[in-house]
């Protein structure tokens, strides 16, 4: 093999050089540096997505501490151990108002005290389905966070709009 390499031109001497120098350049690459810049890649779109995420956070933060400093800077803590009738009968009034505004009709609102952190509403009524989806429209404008504990439809009536019998239980925090 040596006699061969010997025998032959410059130029054949140094393509065979050039090329043996691209084959353990490409393996060199393909073993060594390929990896390396894979990982290095995920370790950036890691840094990216968290970031972002650090970002999302930071602007709920500043919008929790307008929302304290609107509430005049009340200790939120304090605030939820001290829940009373009056809240309570202001979210009764608040329910009321919100089934009337959605023409849902009201067959009964009544407290049920669960959990000392949340206060629940059993909520009966009747009307449209078109109706409930405005009534829960009208739950998310409120100035008070409602959830939706369940929901429980059966139909009253027959036809292409029949009258549902519609039971919520909501929750409230304190």
């Amino acid at each position: 093999m040596m006699s061969s390499f010997n025998k032959m031109s410059y130029r054949e001497k140094i393509m065979i050089s050039v090329t043996l120098f691209c084959v353990v350049f490409y393996l060199g690459y393909s073993i060594l540096l390929k990896p390396q810049a894979t990982l290095l890649d995920r370790l950036k779109q890691a840094v990216r997505n968290d970031q972002a995420e650090l970002l999302v956070v930071k602007e709920k933060l500043k919008a929790l501490e307008s929302i304290k400093q609107d509430l005049g800077g009340v200790d939120l803590a304090k605030g939820q151990a001290e829940l009373t009738e009056d809240r309570t009968l202001k979210i009764i009034k608040t329910l009321t108002w919100a089934t009337t505004k959605a023409r849902l009709g009201l067959v009964s609102l009544r407290p049920i005290f669960r959990d000392k952190n949340k206060l629940f509403f059993d909520l009966a009524c009747s009307g449209y389905y078109s109706d409930l989806i405005f009534f829960v429209r009208v739950l998310n404008s409120l100035p008070l966070v409602m959830k939706i504990e369940a929901l429980n439809i059966a139909e009253g009536g027959t036809g292409l709009q029949p009258l549902l019998k519609i039971r919520l239980i909501l929750s409230t925090y304190r």
